[in-house]
């Protein structure tokens, strides 16, 4: 869940450039804390969740 709501408040607002020269989209996140994201990225272990014993 926490994932989740990283992942829409991590949206841009408005209209995004191609352009790499034009500065970074308005975000939630940015409005709410001052940075672009609020968590790092999780990483999940690879497990063979398939397998049967």
């Amino acid at each position: 869940l926490i994932e989740v709501e990283g992942i829409l408040n991590s949206k841009p607002l408005g209209y995004t450039s191609s352009n790499v020269a034009d500065i970074d989209p308005v975000t939630p996140n940015y409005l709410l804390m001052g940075r672009p994201d609020s968590l790092p990225p999780v990483v999940y272990p690879a497990i063979d969740l398939t397998g049967r014993r």
